[in-house]
Order: C-alpha cells, then sequence, then structure tokens
C-alpha cells in the first residue's frame, strides 16, 4: 500500500509537472504572440497587395511569407511536440494516437506510430494504474485543461478573425480582377487609338524576348509559387511600363505625322505655286509672241508696199526715159523740120527750149526722188536686216522660254513622283508600326491574363495550406475535448 501511494503521488507530481510546464499562462502567451505575430504579417501582406501592386517589392512580400511560414511550422511543431509529450505521459488511452497524423503537412506519418509505439510500451510498463488513480488528480487534470481550452479558444478566436480577414482578402482580389478586367478594357480602347494614330513601337521585340524569357522561367518555377509572386508584379508593373512609353512613342509618332503632313501641304502649295508660275509665263510668252507676231506682219506688209512704191517708181522712171527717148526723136525731127523751116518755127523751138529745160529740170527732180527711194530703200532693207535679227533673237528667247517650261514641267512631274513616292512610303511604314504594334498589345494582354491566373494560382495555394493549417487545429481542438470528457468521464 505503501509504494503505490508512492507511485501515486509520484506519478501526480510528474502530471503537475508536465502540465505546468506545457499548460501555463507562458506558452498560452507564446501562442497568442504567434498568433498576433502571423495576424500582424496577413495586414502587412494585405497592406502591400491594397496599396498597388506595382509598388509593391518582391523583397517585402517575400519576407512577409516567408515570416508567415515559419510561425506556422513553429505552431505545427510545437502542436506536434505537445501531442507527443500527451502521448508518452497520458499514454494509449489518450486517444493522441487518432490525430498524429495531421500535425503538419510537412511530418511524415511514421510520427504517429512511433507515438504509438511509445504508448504501447508505457502500457507494457503498467503506469495506467498510476495515471488516474484518485479524484485529486483528475481535478487537476481538468483545470490544467480547461486553462488550456481557455488559451485554444483565444486561439480560435484569433483564428477566425484571421479567416474573416481572408474572406476579406478574397474579396479584394475579386474586386482587383474585376480592376485588371477595367483594365483590360482600356486597353482595348488604348488598342483602337493606337491604330487610329498609325504608329509603331521599335522596343516592342526586345521587350517580346524579354517577355518570353520571363514567361520560360516563371513555367520552369512555378512550383516554386511564393517567390514567384513579386515578380510577376513587377512584370506587371514592366508592362505598365512599356505601354506608358509606347503611348509617349505614339505621341512623338502623331507629331511626326502631322509635320510630315505639314511637309507635304507645304509641297502643295509650292508645286501649286509653280503651277501659277509656269501659267503667268505661258500667258507672258503668249502675249509677247502675238506681239511680236503682229510687229512681224506690220513690218511685212510694209516691205511688200514699199517694194510695190519702189517697183511704180521704177516703172514710172522707164515710162519717163521713154518719152524722153522720145522727146529727142522729136527733137531731131524738129530740128531736121527747123533746118526746113527754120524761119517758121524758130519760135516753136524757142518754145521747145523752154519746155525741154522745163522738163530736165523735171527729170533732175525726179531723178533726185529716184536717188532719194533708193536711199530710202536702202534704210529699208537695213531696217528690214535689224527686224530680222530682232526676230531671230526672238525666236531664240522663245526657244529657251520653250526649254525653261520643259525644264520646269519635269521637275513639276519630279517634285510629284517624290510627293507620291513620300506618300507611299509613309503609308507602308505607318502600316508595318500598326501591324508590330497590335502584335505588341495582343502579346502584352496574354500575359497580363497569364500573370492573373499564376496570381490566382498561388492565392487558392495558401488558401489550401491555411485550410490545412485550420483543419489541423480544428482536430486539435476536438482532440482536446474528447480528452476533456474522457477526464471527466474518468
Amino acid at each position: 500500500m505503501e509504494v503505490d501511494m508512492m507511485n501515486k503521488v509520484d506519478s501526480k507530481n510528474l502530471k503537475s509537472c508536465w502540465w505546468d510546464s506545457h499548460l501555463n499562462p507562458e506558452n498560452s502567451e507564446w501562442l497568442a504572440e504567434n498568433s498576433e505575430e502571423m495576424d500582424l504579417n496577413v495586414k502587412q501582406i494585405v497592406k502591400l497587395v491594397e496599396d498597388n501592386s506595382e509598388d509593391v517589392t518582391k523583397s517585402e512580400v517575400i519576407v512577409q511569407v516567408q515570416e508567415l511560414y515559419r510561425i506556422y511550422r513553429n505552431l505545427a511543431e510545437r502542436y506536434d511536440h505537445l501531442t507527443g509529450e500527451l502521448r508518452k505521459t497520458q499514454g494509449p488511452d489518450s486517444g493522441l494516437d487518432q490525430i498524429s497524423p495531421m500535425v503538419t503537412p510537412d511530418k511524415p506519418v511514421q510520427q504517429a506510430s512511433s507515438f504509438s509505439s511509445v504508448g504501447g510500451s508505457s502500457e507494457k510498463e503498467g503506469t495506467e494504474s498510476s495515471s488516474f488513480s484518485s479524484d485529486s488528480d483528475s481535478e487537476s487534470f481538468i483545470s490544467s485543461v480547461n486553462v488550456y481550452l481557455s488559451s485554444a479558444m483565444d486561439t480560435d478566436k484569433s483564428k477566425m478573425r484571421e479567416n474573416r480577414r481572408y474572406e476579406e482578402l478574397n474579396e479584394k482580389l475579386t474586386r482587383y480582377e474585376e480592376e485588371l478586367r477595367d483594365s483590360n478594357l482600356k486597353l482595348l480602347l488604348a488598342e483602337e487609338e493606337i491604330v487610329k494614330l498609325n504608329t509603331k513601337l521599335k522596343k516592342s521585340e526586345s521587350l517580346e524576348l524579354e517577355l518570353q524569357k520571363q514567361i520560360i522561367e516563371l513555367e520552369a518555377c512555378f512550383s516554386n509559387s511564393n517567390s514567384e509572386v513579386m515578380r510577376l508584379m513587377g512584370e506587371l508593373s514592366t508592362s505598365k511600363e512599356n505601354i506608358k512609353a509606347s503611348e509617349e512613342e505614339i505621341v512623338i509618332l502623331n507629331a511626326q505625322i502631322l509635320r510630315y503632313e505639314n511637309d507635304l501641304s507645304n509641297r502643295g502649295h509650292e508645286v501649286e505655286e509653280l503651277k501659277g508660275a509656269l501659267c503667268d509665263a505661258r500667258d507672258n510668252f503668249s502675249i509677247q509672241k502675238a506681239s511680236f507676231q503682229s510687229e512681224i506682219f506690220g513690218l511685212l506688209e510694209k516691205e511688200t508696199l514699199l517694194e510695190a512704191r519702189l517697183k511704180e517708181w521704177e516703172l514710172h522712171g522707164s515710162v519717163l526715159e521713154e518719152k524722153i527717148r522720145q522727146r529727142e526723136t522729136k527733137n531731131s525731127e524738129i530740128e531736121s523740120l527747123l533746118v526746113v523751116q527754120e524761119t517758121n518755127l524758130q519760135g516753136q523751138i524757142n518754145q521747145l527750149k523752154t519746155e525741154l529745160n522745163e522738163k530736165g529740170i523735171h527729170i533732175e527732180a525726179l531723178n533726185k526722188n529716184l536717188d532719194k527711194m533708193k536711199l530710202k530703200y536702202d534704210m529699208l532693207m537695213t531696217d528690214k536686216d535689224c527686224v530680222t535679227a530682232t526676230v531671230n533673237n526672238l525666236v531664240a528667247e522663245v526657244r529657251s522660254r520653250d526649254l525653261q517650261i520643259r525644264q520646269m514641267e519635269d521637275h513639276l512631274q519630279q517634285l510629284s513622283k517624290e510627293h507620291m513616292q513620300l506618300t507611299k512610303n509613309l503609308e507602308d511604314e505607318l502600316k508595318l508600326k500598326i501591324k508590330d504594334l497590335e502584335k505588341e498589345v495582343d502579346k502584352q494582354r496574354s500575359m497580363i491574363l497569364d500573370v492573373s491566373e499564376e496570381k490566382r494560382e498561388v492565392i487558392r495555394q495558401l488558401t489550401f495550406s491555411l485550410d490545412h493549417y485550420r483543419s489541423g487545429y480544428k482536430e486539435f481542438q476536438t482532440f482536446l475535448k474528447h480528452k476533456r470528457h474522457a477526464v471527466i468521464a474518468l
């Protein structure tokens, strides 16, 4: 009897020491601190996500996720340690062997068998008789279990708060997805604007290669989701920055298009001015040509009139010479008659002499007039030569002007060809830019969709981990309830 009493006292002291070491307020405080620390980390992660996905740095989110994972591992290890100690001290009837497989995802199932073996060995040693020997032991055990249950209830409340925060996080994520859809609609509108502006992005090829490399890296490192979240957010921010840079390049290209259109309009004005100058030159040339032709026709008419008058004067001179010869023959006849009839015709001879003198004077006047006419004829010939030279000069000038007009027409045709070629080149270049920009926008849209899908996958994995931890915690609560009922029954 004394030995039994000593064994009972020893077992009672051992159990009280164990519960004092593991279910004391310090352990409850440690559990509350870990829960608060986990809540704080979750709040920080949610705050980082809420602020702006573009401003979140990769290192901050990785640190927060690692800290959360560390707290989760500490809680799981502490839970594993507590259940192991309970199994070792309480024996196989405590029911701890039923919950050992759900301690943590990283712990193997063999721990349950080890704990069961430990329980079996304790059963073989016969400690069952010394575990629950008296009512005082039961009361102390129930009080310690109640203390632990109160701390567990506090932890449960903190987990409920964490679940509410998680639901809020899911709501925020859905809201972010809606904002992402709105941004996709805005991207579609931006695409239409880009099509209207007819531009291209010269850096799209390098960006495409970089994005393809990043996509390959994402596919290769998809298992490590905790470290991939921030990198995907960084890629999203870079894609948005690239879109902004594309919009700036669009504005620059639009300004270039306006400048080209202004140049084309200026060229069109120059062509119209050249056409007007050409028309004016043609009109002036036609007027001058008509005036010169009228002057030439007038001079030719004057020349024909002068030649006709000269012919008339020559004919009149020949008539006068014929008359003079007739007069001389008549004078010879008269002289012969005078010899015969000298006395009778002396008066007539004198009269005829006077008439001859008068006729001589008239002939001299006619000769002088003939000399004057010849002089005028020579002057007219010189004038004709001058007019001919002037006409030749005018013809040469007309030919030179025709040559200039042909050169101007050729230059005008060359300018029109250059204008058409420039317009065609600009249209081809703008079409190529439009095609490249459409391809880039499609790739960026697909990349954004992939990033959002990967974010959802990471969130699903985190949700799965939290659900697993929550299920383990609930099983631990059920175990404690079962243990309390067993203790009460005993």
